[in-house]
């Protein structure tokens, strides 16, 4: 609901992950046609970690182009006060200094 709020005339949403199957939402018809919106699902599929993980090991997909921010995980707590400030995109959260 808030998304179509939120979004501009000609804006994407996207409905991502699994929400429970009774679960409805409250849309304004309207909105979406004035605001000319585009709303896409996405089912998030828990079996697929795995072969995107072994990608990665193989190095057919890189990662660091994708990643605007990396944390230690000792710091996090410090980092969440600042966090909206930092303008993350897409963080990783590292325990190790490998990536």
């Amino acid at each position: 609901e808030q998304a179509v709020k939120m979004a501009k005339k000609g804006g994407n949403i996207l409905l991502f992950g699994v929400a429970a199957p009774d679960m409805k939402i409250e849309l304004s018809p309207f909105d979406i046609f004035s605001k000319e919106l585009n709303i896409k699902g996405s089912f998030i599929n828990p079996h697929t970690h795995d072969h995107a993980i072994s990608l990665v090991q193989q190095g057919k997909i890189q990662i660091k182009p994708l990643l605007s921010h990396s944390f230690r995980l000792e710091d996090i707590p410090t980092i969440m006060n600042d966090y909206r400030k930092m303008n993350v995109m897409k963080g990783i959260i590292r325990y190790s200094e490998k990536i």
